[in-house]
């Protein structure tokens, strides 16, 4: 048993590792993936931000308005349209400044708390490689020890199930060991 559990610790290492040191491509692939929405978005704008800032001194939420209170209905209906992609471009800008922030809140946002499509899509597209830099060697031995020691205390706790009720594997309560 021992030596099988050396092999499973070995495993169990080599594998997180190789997940850890995925970590830091993803959370940098996802941010390129949020700067691309936003600057999209931003294009998807642009036409109508030149218009708030003709007539509306640069307010699109006058603009919107304008357009919601037109009585021809292709407006009426744009100005919910022209809505939501301010919406979304705001929301794009706020994720980015905050992915931007700091390098905790970049992996924060990434893996905890993401624009969803937007991970959504970077997990589809994710090309797996193997980026050596430090902080990808750093996440890959992390997340190695971690589950190794995790690995480690689960089998002890699994072997020390028995002790608990009283038994020692292998023995039999009726006297006779096999």
């Amino acid at each position: 048993m021992s030596l099988f559990a050396n092999y499973l610790r070995l495993l169990l290492f080599f594998s997180a590792a190789l997940i850890g040191v995925q970590v830091p491509g993803f959370v940098d692939q996802y941010g390129q993936s949020l700067q691309a929405r936003h600057a999209e978005s931003g294009r998807s704008l642009a036409a109508f931000q030149q218009d708030a800032e003709r007539y509306f001194e640069g307010d699109m939420a006058r603009l919107i308005e304008h357009y919601r209170r037109s009585s021809d209905p292709v407006f009426h209906d744009g100005g919910a349209s022209l809505q939501s992609l301010y919406d979304r471009h705001r929301a794009l800008a706020e994720a980015l400044a905050a992915y931007q922030s700091s390098p905790l809140q970049a992996y924060w946002q990434a893996l905890v708390a993401p624009v969803a499509d937007v991970r959504e899509q970077t997990w589809t597209a994710y090309a797996y490689v193997i980026r050596l830099s430090p902080v990808a060697i750093g996440f890959g031995a992390a997340l190695g020890v971690l589950a190794a020691l995790l690995g480690e205390l689960t089998l002890r706790s699994a072997c020390a199930l028995p002790a608990l009720f009283g038994r020692r594997p292998g023995h039999r309560p009726d006297g006779a060991n096999s």
